[in-house]
């Protein structure tokens, strides 16, 4: 079962800014999770509706809707700033 990949504008930009070669590995990676989405390791603490799934030193933070057969990338970034930048209510 594919799911459909859904991004927050806050991850389409991020993506954008990304140097061509990165977000090629980022658009595989999406490809990869849409063929199976638990591929990614579940977040803890305030964050066990999220997943995340590692790039390189990047990582990408998903929420997957079962019902709906969507999984909603809220942010990609560098894996030392993006817990701190990530705010699920505002994404």
């Amino acid at each position: 079962m594919i799911y459909r990949i859904a991004m927050s504008s806050t991850a389409t930009m991020s993506l954008n800014a990304f140097a061509p070669m990165v977000r090629r590995e980022m658009r595989d990676a999406f490809d990869k999770l849409s063929k199976n989405p638990q591929a990614g390791e579940k977040l803890k603490l305030h964050l066990t509706a999220y997943h995340k799934y590692k790039v390189r030193h990047y990582r990408i933070i998903y929420e997957i809707l079962y019902d709906d057969r969507i999984l909603r990338i809220h942010a990609v970034g560098d894996r030392k700033v993006i817990y701190d930048e990530f705010n699920p209510e505002g994404n």
